[in-house]
């Protein structure tokens, strides 16, 4: 009898565990990515490249040159650095103090033509429209002087187009970018 509880008590703890793992894992707190292109013999090298990253800060552009980790065979990986460095830059002059994290970066299938995905509005609704226009010119200028070969970028919030009441965002932003220099 005693050797029948412990069965019954095991069953009941494995059940348990699975049932809990399934749940997780349906609510997405435990995520499960599989590359299914993984190919062990081409893995992408990445070495260490300087780079140039410009901030538009008092009326003027400021240039800081950091160094970020390319990667010659995928170029979503090495804008993802470039906006990484890009974005420590603006949080370390003070420029910009929201929280912003990128959710995504894709290619379209032509190489040259970038999806961005921030989990949330990079403009608060304070923001004016030059403000607004500077901040995407600096990271524009700086996606542009990285020669990645880049020609315009998609701004997307959640997976979906940003929603501005100054800009609009259904196109894509050449990466020629905008502004005169003499702004």
């Amino acid at each position: 009898m005693n050797k029948n509880y412990i069965v019954t008590f095991i069953i009941l703890i494995v059940s348990f565990s699975i049932g809990t793992l399934y749940y997780a894992y349906k609510n997405q707190y435990i995520i499960i990515h599989y590359n299914r292109n993984f190919k062990p013999g081409l893995i992408s090298e990445t070495k260490k490249r300087i780079i140039t990253c410009f901030v538009w800060q008092q009326q003027q552009w400021l240039q800081e040159t950091t160094e970020v980790l390319w990667s010659d065979t995928n170029k979503s990986e090495t804008l993802n650095h470039i906006m990484t460095s890009w974005f420590t830059i603006l949080t370390d002059e003070g420029i910009y103090t929201k929280k912003l994290s990128i959710q995504a970066i894709s290619l379209l299938p032509n190489n040259c033509d970038a999806l961005i995905s921030f989990d949330r509005n990079p403009f608060s609704k304070e923001s004016s429209i030059a403000e607004k226009l500077m901040w995407i010119e600096g990271l524009l200028k700086t996606i542009r002087e990285a020669n990645l070969g880049i020609q315009s970028v998609f701004f997307l919030v959640n997976h979906q187009p940003m929603h501005d009441p100054h800009l609009d965002f259904s196109y894509p932003w050449p990466i020629s970018g905008f502004v005169e220099t003499n702004f």
